[in-house]
């Protein structure tokens, strides 16, 4: 949070807003949850464990909306929607169709 959703007055690492008096302490805790449950959602992404990164992203969306996880979101329900034999996000380098035999 880099300004005070008050007043607008730009912070510092102070407990409460230097200009209006607003206590940040709730505020940042709440903010630092929602970075925490984004980047678990990001491990089960990565993983390919899609329920999980939904279930995640929305308790994330709920204490704050944010663009990143949005678009977390689509691409976990996108992803979700392929079928029992679903390996994941694909990851560059991965190639598309059969693998050449060797």
């Amino acid at each position: 949070m880099e300004r005070c959703p008050n007043c607008r007055a730009r912070l510092d690492d102070g407990d409460s807003c230097r200009r209006c008096g607003l206590e940040l302490a709730r505020l940042r805790a709440v903010e630092q949850a929602h970075h925490r449950l984004a980047a678990r959602a990001a491990g089960h992404l990565a993983r390919g464990e899609m329920g999980a990164a939904i279930r995640t992203l929305n308790r994330a969306q709920a204490l704050r909306r944010d663009p990143l996880v949005s678009a977390m979101l689509a691409l976990a329900r996108g992803q979700g929607r392929q079928g029992p034999h679903d390996r994941g996000p694909r990851l560059i380098g991965d190639t598309v169709g059969p693998t050449p035999t060797q």
